[in-house]
Order: structure tokens, then sequence, then C-alpha cells
């Protein structure tokens, strides 16, 4: 196996990329967030991104001037996924399950004639 040989100064900047990213105050783009949340980019972008709760996108002007790419403040994700993940009990996850009618409990199915009287 081929392993790319890193130097002390790969290192070092791959440390300070790293350090960046953990801090609350830190600017996460796009990828970031979606491996936060582990799902796509474009997940991030076209479903999370337009919720009305999700954490506004800030927009850097570069040199042109230009609005750059988003970036979401990795505090504000969090809390974000924290405030989604607190609802929910530990264990229990997905539709609940539905059983099949049994001989001793048949299941009645309701039809529009029970349900308008």
């Amino acid at each position: 196996m081929n392993m790319p040989s890193l130097t002390a100064a790969d290192l070092a900047q791959l440390g300070r990329e790293i350090a960046a990213r953990i801090t609350d105050d830190s600017l996460l783009d796009v990828q970031d967030v979606a491996s936060l949340l582990k799902v796509s980019a474009r997940y991030v972008s076209e479903n999370y991104a337009q919720l009305p709760n999700f954490p506004k996108a800030i927009r850097l002007a570069n040199a042109t001037g230009n609005l750059g790419q988003p970036r979401y403040r990795r505090g504000d994700v969090i809390a974000w996924i924290n405030a989604h993940n607190s609802g929910r009990r530990p264990g229990r996850s997905g539709r609940p399950r539905q059983f099949p009618a049994s001989p001793c409990f048949p299941v009645r199915r309701q039809s529009y004639s029970d349900a308008a009287g």
C-alpha cells in the first residue's frame, strides 16, 4: 500500500485546518456541514438550507466584490442538530410498526360512510 509521505509542514497545515473547524465560531462550508449531518452536500443545499429554522448562511465578499459560497457557523449548526435531536426518545426511531390483524383482535377498517356519520 502506497501511503503519501507527509512533511512536517503538511502536518502542521493539517493541524491548523482541523483546529479551525472544531471551534464554535469556525465557518463551515456546505461540505463540512454535510459531513456533520452525514448527508451529501447537495442535500444540505437543496433541503436543509431551505428550512426556515436552519442557520442562516454567511456569504463573504471575494476580491471582485461578488458574494462567495455559503458558510455556516459551526456552533449554530450544532445547536440546530441538538434542537432537533432533543425531542426524540432514545432507542425509538422511524415509523411505528403496523401489525397484521390477528384472529383475536381483527382490525376493522373505517369506511367513508362511517367517517362521515
